[in-house]
């Protein structure tokens, strides 16, 4: 009987993600791993980036990027991606194991055409900040990137974007920001 071949699964926690692949680009330090692909993630659109690169297992893929400014004398991001944009329909989450904020992180989900008139798709994105380079623009950040299996948009892809992470909404370590 012949053995089975070993399935790679790259599954890391939010304070894995910041710590250990995150903060290491950042710092230009050594780490091993050969699934987070450094892209320019806002030049393609998700499913151009999917086919050209492996996802890390359960059809998810990482990638650092370096966020754009969107205009030269203002500090918003840059979300247009190939021929669509990933706009925000999460609250950004602080990332704060054992009370220590190390980062946050926000879901987008991907349109394509240009508004008003977008189509949504079933693509979803998370994007991953460092605490100290949460607003600036031309830092490193991770972007995890997975298509829905629900339908109907809304609080559904919201909830489907919760589910897929493992979180528990009354996960102390997660916290909304109230960015007024």
């Amino acid at each position: 009987m012949g053995e089975l071949a070993q399935v790679r699964e790259f599954k890391p926690a939010d304070e894995e993600i910041i710590r250990e692949y995150l903060m290491r680009k950042i710092n230009d330090e050594a780490f091993h791993t050969d699934i987070i692909n450094t892209v320019q993630f806002y030049a393609s659109d998700p499913d151009n980036l999917s086919q050209r690169h492996s996802a890390g297992g359960d059809r998810v893929w990482f990638y650092f990027t370096k966020r754009n400014r969107r205009y030269s004398h203002a500090d918003v991001a840059d979300r247009r991606a190939g021929d669509g944009y990933s706009k925000v329909i999460g609250a950004l989450k602080r990332i704060t194991p054992n009370g220590e904020r190390i980062g946050s992180r926000r879901l987008f989900v991907y349109f394509t055409g240009k508004s008003p008139d977008s189509v949504q798709t079933d693509w979803l994105m998370q994007e991953f900040a460092a605490t100290e380079n949460h607003a600036r623009m031309g830092d490193w950040v991770v972007c995890k990137m997975y298509k829905t299996t629900r339908k109907g948009g809304g609080s559904s892809l919201i909830r489907d974007a919760v589910n897929h992470v493992g979180e528990a909404n009354n996960n102390p370590a997660y916290a909304e920001i109230d960015e007024t």
